[in-house]
């Protein structure tokens, strides 16, 4: 099993989202409602 090293960070939502969404729309859902930047 590979495991990386370093911290970890995981953001949950709490409503329903496709997860059909291409990449820029799921990076949209962290930018706007949870005012967070996908990629800090």
């Amino acid at each position: 099993m590979f495991l990386p090293e370093g911290h970890i960070r995981v953001f949950l939502y709490d409503s329903p989202v496709d997860m059909r969404r291409s990449h820029d729309g799921l990076c949209a859902i962290t930018r706007n409602p949870m005012k967070l930047e996908p990629v800090s």
